[in-house]
C-alpha cells in the first residue's frame, strides 16, 4: 500500500523495508544541499571561494534541468498516487547527483587537508550515492530508465564543463 513520507510526499510502499530505504535515500540531494548552508556561514578564504562556486554551480545545474524539463516537456511514468505533475526527462536527481559527483571531486582536491584514505573514502561514497539515489528514482517509479540515465549523462556533462570553468576561476584569483 503506498505511502508518503509527510514532508517530503515521497511515495512508498510502507509494507516493504527496501521501500521505505528507497524512500530515505532518494532525498540525499535534499540533504546535500542543506550542508552547503554551514560550509557558506562558517568557511573563510578560499575555501569559502571554492565552497560558494561549487554552491553556484549545484543551482546552475538546477536551472538546467528545469529548462531541459520544458523544452523537452516528458512525462514522468504513471505512479498511483502521485501528485507529481511535472516532466521526467532528465531526472533531477540523477543530473543532480552526477553533476555533485563530479563538483565534489574538484572541491576536495581544493582541501588540501583531507588525507589520502579520507579523500578516496569520500570519493567511492559519493559514487556509491549517485548509484543508490538514481535507482531509488528507478525503484519508487518516479523515472525509468531513460530519464535517470538523460539525468546522469547531462549531470555529468554539466559537472564536466563547471570544474574546467572552476579551475580557471581558481588559477585567476589564487
Amino acid at each position: 500500500m503506498p505511502s508518503s513520507l509527510s514532508l517530503t510526499h515521497v511515495i512508498y510502499d510502507e509494507s516493504s523495508l527496501i521501500s521505505l530505504g528507497m524512500a530515505y535515500i532518494t532525498l540525499a540531494p535534499l540533504a546535500l544541499m542543506i550542508c552547503f548552508v554551514p560550509l557558506l556561514l562558517f568557511e573563510r578564504g578560499l575555501k569559502f571561494r571554492n565552497t560558494f562556486i561549487f554552491f553556484v554551480g549545484q543551482l546552475l545545474n538546477r536551472v538546467l534541468n528545469t529548462l531541459l524539463k520544458k523544452i523537452f516537456k516528458e512525462e514522468r511514468p504513471l505512479l498511483d498516487g502521485s501528485a507529481r505533475k511535472d516532466y521526467g526527462w532528465p531526472s533531477d536527481h540523477g543530473q543532480f547527483m552526477a553533476f555533485f559527483t563530479i563538483a565534489f571531486w574538484w572541491w576536495l582536491s581544493q582541501r588540501r587537508e583531507v588525507e589520502r584514505p579520507l579523500r578516496v573514502l569520500l570519493q567511492v561514497g559519493v559514487v556509491v550515492g549517485t548509484v543508490l539515489v538514481s535507482w531509488s528514482r528507478i525503484y519508487l517509479g518516479y523515472h525509468d530508465w531513460w530519464q535517470v540515465g538523460g539525468g546522469l549523462v547531462v549531470g555529468t556533462l554539466g559537472g564536466y564543463l563547471f570544474v574546467a570553468v572552476a579551475r580557471r576561476l581558481v588559477a585567476k584569483r589564487s
